[in-house]
C-alpha cells in the first residue's frame, strides 16, 4: 500500500527549509570567527562620510616628507575604518572612526602647515642668501670673551681663527648677536 503522506513530508521539508534560507540579505565573515549580516533594505545606517582629503592635498604630504605623508595616510586609514565598520558592523563604530580621522586630519594638516609652508609643499625657509652672526666665546685663564663673527649663511658655525674661539649661537642680526654677547658676559 501507498502511503502518500509519507512523499509529502520530506518534499515539505526541503521545501519549508529552502524557503527560511532565503533572504535579501548577505551574510560573511570577517576571518577573525564574527559574521555579519547586511541586508538590501536595511536602510537605517547613514554611512555618508564626507572625504576631507583631496588628491591635491595628499600629493603635498607626499612631496613634503615622510614624517607628513604618513599622518595623512593615519588620517586615510581611519577613514577607510570608518566606512568599512559602519557597512559592516556598526554605525556607532564607524562614527568612532570618523571622529578619529577628523582629529587626525587637522592634525595632519597643521603638521603641513607648520613643517611644509601650507600648500606649497616644501616650504622650509630658504636660508642660502640670508646672513647670520655666530655668538663665540674664548676662555684665557680667568677671562672671558666674546665676539659676533659674520655676516655668514645658517649652515656656517665657525668662528675667527685667532684664537681657539667656540661657536656658542646663532642670530639673524648684528643688533641681536651683540645684545646676546652682552648679556653673556654680564651673567659670566
Amino acid at each position: 500500500m501507498n502511503h502518500p503522506q509519507l512523499t509529502w513530508a520530506p518534499l515539505c521539508l526541503i521545501l519549508l527549509i529552502s524557503c527560511a534560507a532565503e533572504d535579501d540579505g548577505d551574510s560573511y565573515s570577517d576571518g577573525y570567527g564574527d559574521d555579519y549580516y547586511s541586508s538590501a533594505d536595511d536602510t537605517s545606517k547613514e554611512c555618508d562620510y564626507e572625504e576631507l582629503i583631496t588628491p591635491t592635498e595628499r600629493q603635498e604630504a607626499n612631496q613634503c616628507g615622510t614624517q607628513v605623508s604618513m599622518q595623512f595616510a593615519a588620517a586615510d586609514n581611519y577613514y577607510e575604518a570608518a566606512v568599512v565598520a559602519c557597512q559592516t558592523s556598526s554605525q556607532a563604530d564607524g562614527d568612532t572612526n570618523y571622529n578619529s580621522y577628523l582629529t587626525t586630519t587637522e592634525l595632519a594638516r597643521k603638521a603641513k602647515d607648520r613643517l611644509c609652508g601650507g600648500t606649497s609643499g616644501g616650504g622650509l625657509t630658504d636660508t642660502t642668501e640670508a646672513k647670520y652672526y655666530s655668538l663665540c666665546t674664548y676662555l684665557d685663564g680667568l677671562q672671558v670673551w666674546a665676539t659676533c663673527y659674520g655676516p655668514k649663511t645658517l649652515t656656517d658655525q665657525s668662528c675667527p681663527a685667532d684664537k681657539p674661539w667656540n661657536f656658542l649661537e646663532q642670530h639673524s642680526s648684528s643688533s641681536a648677536c651683540i645684545n646676546a654677547r652682552d648679556n653673556y658676559l654680564e651673567n659670566y
